[in-house]
Formats: C-alpha cells, sequence, structure tokens
C-alpha cells in the first residue's frame, strides 16, 4: 500500500511499473486512484534502460561468481519473465505492437532487436521444464544469452536519444 504523502515521488521513481498498470488494471470500485497522474516518457525509457542494464550486469555477476555461488541455473530461471518483460516494454516504449503472449513476442524480439529467437524459445522451454545446468551448460548457456540481452542494449542506445544530450 502507498501513502499519500510522497507518492508523486514514488510515481516518478517507479514510473515503468505505474505506467503498465495504468495500461492493465481496472479499477473494481470507487474513484481511479491513477487518473490523475502524468507520466514522464523520458523518465519511464531511461528507468526502462536502466533495468535491461542491471539485468546485464546481474547476468554477468552471477556467471563469473557461478563457481562459488552455484546458482547461475537458479538466475537463468527467475529471469526469464522479467527478461521478456523488459525487451518488449522497450519496444513498447518506442511504438512497437506486443502480443500478449510471451511465445507471440519472440518474432517481434528477434526481428526487432536482431537476436536469435531459438534462444527465446529454449528459455520458455526452460521456464517449464527447470534443469540444474552442469558447467558446461552454464558455460553454453551465458554464450547464448548475453549476447541477447546486450542486444537489447545496443538497439536502445541507436534508437533512444541520451537523457544528457
Amino acid at each position: 500500500m502507498l501513502a499519500k504523502r510522497g507518492f508523486e515521488r514514488s510515481v516518478r521513481a517507479f514510473s515503468p511499473k505505474f505506467a503498465s498498470i495504468q495500461r492493465n488494471y481496472r479499477v473494481l470500485h470507487g474513484a481511479d486512484p491513477l487518473a490523475s497522474i502524468n507520466l514522464d516518457a523520458g523518465m519511464e525509457k531511461f528507468l526502462r534502460e536502466q533495468a535491461v542494464r542491471n539485468l546485464r550486469l546481474r547476468l554477468v555477476y552471477s556467471f563469473v561468481t557461478r563457481a562459488q555461488h552455484k546458482s547461475y541455473d537458479r538466475f537463468v530461471l527467475r529471469h526469464i519473465t522479467p527478461f521478456f518483460v523488459q525487451c518488449s516494454e522497450v519496444l513498447r516504449l518506442s511504438g512497437v505492437t506486443i502480443p500478449s503472449a510471451f511465445e507471440g513476442r519472440i518474432p517481434v524480439l528477434e526481428k526487432e532487436f536482431k537476436i536469435d529467437g531459438q534462444v527465446l524459445r529454449d528459455l520458455l522451454a526452460l521456464k517449464k521444464r527447470p534443469v540444474r545446468f552442469s558447467e558446461a551448460a552454464a558455460a553454453g548457456w551465458h554464450k547464448r544469452l548475453f549476447p541477447v540481452v546486450d542486444a537489447v542494449l545496443v538497439w536502445v542506445e541507436s534508437h533512444w536519444q541520451d537523457p544528457k544530450q
């Protein structure tokens, strides 16, 4: 639950979340608590890019420390949905229509980001049937995943204006 005090700051700090709520929610009773909020599109893009950069950083950290933590497979599994959501939202913010189902998003993500869609299909299969990664499997997954996440950032850098410019 959010308090009225600081609500505007929360909206600004979490503008991607509030934008998603505005697009996808419906009021069940009473007045619409979000009707009067105005989201800054530039801030939303900045925060979305930040989320993808954070995902890439955490992916690399998880891979580099996999021998110590033995959790790269769990990291990948926990971040399948966030990955699909973050990538889809990057495109949505640029006016691209995104299908609801993750499987339906793959051709769009593949085309726009110029990535190997099979990696995404394999992620969805992994989500349905999780497995523990051997050392070789972890290395193989990382070799395939990092370029996909990185391609999203390359796309952002070439399509979105730097807010400092």
